[in-house]
């Protein structure tokens, strides 16, 4: 007698390794962010393995903290920055998403911006947006509420098909 498995089978092809660089000092929304993260890769329609790292915003101001993350960020598929700290980013962490853009190995990277609990405080993403604009990477944000809170900054800006289907904060 045959019995059914009690895991759950994909229909698609093996998983895709994708890899995201969460950027932020706030322990609660790295472990949400990267559970997020987890959580849509499993879908079967979706069918991805995320392997996570994350750097605290500072580090990125240290010489050899900053190189180490750009070391560990070269194949990243995504960096992932909280919403509340995405509008007011030092010069600095530019200075090193720069650098990133340079030497990076993955060209369809994109930058993200999850909403947080504080995610209402904060009135535009315009230097971030710009940034991506200017180095032609994609732009994934949180549908729900960022969208609501960035849309004058994000004309011209479509979610990706993945986030429309699946807001990176479901």
């Amino acid at each position: 007698m045959k019995t059914r498995s009690a895991k759950r089978k994909s229909c698609g092809p093996p998983s895709l390794a994708l890899s995201a660089v969460i950027i932020c000092d706030d322990l609660v929304f790295r472990a949400n962010a990267a559970a997020t993260l987890e959580r849509l890769g499993l879908r079967d329609e979706v069918n991805v393995r995320w392997k996570t790292i994350f750097w605290p915003i500072n580090a990125l101001n240290e010489k050899e903290l900053a190189k180490k993350a750009l070391v560990d960020s070269l194949d990243a598929h995504l960096i992932l920055f909280p919403a509340r700290c995405a509008h007011s980013l030092p010069h600095w962490v530019f200075d090193w998403l720069s650098r990133w853009v340079e030497l990076r190995t993955i060209r369809d990277a994109a930058l993200g911006i999850m909403a947080d609990e504080h995610a209402a405080e904060f009135p535009k993403l315009t230097p971030l947006i710009r940034f991506a604009r200017m180095h032609d990477l994609t732009v994934i944000v949180d549908q729900q509420r960022v969208l609501e809170l960035a849309a004058p900054d994000l004309t011209g800006v479509a979610p990706s098909p993945a986030c429309q289907r699946f807001g990176i904060n479901e």
